[in-house]
């Protein structure tokens, strides 16, 4: 059962708002302690490893949290770190090289969310900035909270253990009301967008490996470009909505995750907006931590940018850690870093930022990394991708007429038209960004829209979800994180 699964839509998560609306403000986070293992068990119900795997996890933390806090000694840390990066390793590599019932079966799913969360819980109590946990209960609602277990955001126990206490969870109808609004959203980004964006996709590579010895022209690279890096946004984004949604409706309203990437100029400025959360994360628990250990301030001159670009290096590989890659593309990985060298060795950010002529080159170089990863993501495999671009041209009739057929349908265009329907808010911030937006001036255009993202909601239950059963249960089905 996932986000996407009738079972959630249908039972669970009615039944879960009636339960938490029934139940006095005090009792409520033990209530999502409870529905939060409930979610992860069925998730997991033909999977008891899985099962077994998060509890480990949660008294790892409990009993981990004591000990970095009472023995500080860094050793205790190291081992710590060790530990929980390790898990990750190798679930990391079970992922690549078990066959697909296998890991359904033993791997599970959220793994990573959850194991930063672990590190999260220990580290913030260690350095102080938040208060120990009071109770095993404490540690369990953080780690399994369930809005956040599969896409984020990420969240960071000193921010959880403060907006989980009572006083500070404001459940009201409106809140449910726009937490339902912001679910559907994301239900639509995902069922309807980027599922009908990735299927195109993926009928003009098999069109084009199918007919491989004719040249692909530049405006078919383009285009593939294009597809999969909407799909792969309105996938993520779209998940995340969904669980920000399901935690708005409980009055835990969380920060947006999964920012526009369209604008960005640089790899890392892409990195930063897209995971927002996690690169945050790893700047507060990766990135200064190991700054200050190498005395980045304390250093100058050459000496201080080959540390800053070896620090960039170590964040860019942690966060490679959260996909699935296999060994065949590790050199395209190690080229793929080339961007956190130059910014740590030349500032190259800062440089364009001050050189805005030089912008739309390094943004048409940022969609050619971007597009690079991603496929690298999906296919781990590099000979499709030479079989794709080893004979790009810039014009190949054949293959432009190829791929504009296959837009001529209804469900591009519809597609198209629902990207502009649920980016509308971001839209109008984006154009009246010097002036009071209309969703901020007009009720009836807040509630206009939020009919039409219901409508919507209700026609992709009924009518796209069928389309793509796999949805409900692998939502992550070519991007695997």
């Amino acid at each position: 059962m996932l986000f996407t699964s009738p079972v959630f839509l249908l039972l669970f998560l009615p039944v879960m708002l009636g339960v938490y609306t029934l139940t006095p403000t005090k009792f409520r986070p033990q209530v999502i302690c409870l529905f939060s293992i409930a979610f992860y068990t069925l998730a997991h119900i033909g999977s008891p490893a899985s099962i077994l795997f998060l509890l480990l996890c949660a008294i790892f933390t409990y009993c981990a949290t004591f000990a970095a806090s009472s023995v500080r000694k860094p050793s205790v840390m190291i081992f710590i770190s060790v530990v929980l990066i390790g898990v990750l390793a190798v679930l990391r590599y079970l992922g690549v090289w078990a066959d697909e019932e296998a890991a359904r079966r033993f791997l599970p799913i959220g793994a990573s969310f959850y194991l930063l969360a672990s590190y999260s819980c220990i580290n913030d109590v260690r350095r102080g900035d938040a208060p120990m946990p009071r109770s095993f209960i404490d540690v369990l609602t953080y780690i399994t909270y369930f809005p956040v277990m599969i896409a984020g955001p990420v969240i960071k126990y000193k921010d959880f253990e403060r907006i989980i206490k009572p006083e500070n969870m404001h459940f009201s109808a409106a809140g449910v009301g726009s937490g339902v609004i912001l679910f559907a959203r994301g239900f639509i980004k995902r069922v309807a967008i980027a599922a009908i964006f990735d299927e195109y996709y993926s009928s003009v590579v098999k069109s084009l490996l199918n007919y491989n010895d004719e040249p692909l022209g530049l405006d078919v690279g383009i285009m593939l470009s294009v597809l999969l890096l909407v799909s792969v946004y309105f996938a993520f984004s779209g998940y995340s909505d969904m669980g920000r949604g399901i935690s708005a409706m409980l009055g835990i309203p969380l920060a947006p995750d999964f920012g526009s990437c369209i604008l960005c100029y640089t790899p890392l400025v892409y990195a930063r907006n897209f995971f927002s959360s996690l690169s945050d994360w790893i700047d507060d628990y990766i990135g200064k931590p190991l700054g200050e250990f190498v005395s980045i301030e304390k250093s100058s001159g050459i000496k201080k940018r080959m540390l800053t670009a070896g620090v960039s290096v170590v964040c860019s590989l942690v966060l490679l850690m959260w996909f699935k890659i296999g060994l065949s593309v590790l050199p395209a990985i190690a080229v793929l870093l080339l961007p956190a060298i130059v910014n740590g060795l030349f500032d190259s950010d800062e440089w364009i930022k001050k050189h805005k002529w030089y912008i739309p080159i390094s943004w048409f170089g940022t969609l050619l990394f971007t597009t690079l990863f991603w496929m690298l993501i999906r296919t781990r495999d590099l000979g499709s991708l030479a079989l794709l671009f080893g004979n790009l041209k810039f014009s190949a009739p054949m293959q432009s007429y190829m791929v504009s057929q296959t837009f001529f349908n209804l469900e591009f265009p519809l597609a198209l038209s629902l990207i502009f329907l649920v980016q509308l808010p971001m839209l109008c911030g984006v154009i009246f960004k010097k002036h009071q937006s209309p969703f901020a001036k007009l009720s009836a255009v807040r509630w206009t829209w939020s009919l039409f993202i219901l409508i919507m909601f209700v026609l992709c239950i009924y009518y796209y979800l069928p389309q793509y059963p796999a949805l409900a249960t692998e939502p992550f089905r070519d991007i695997i994180f």
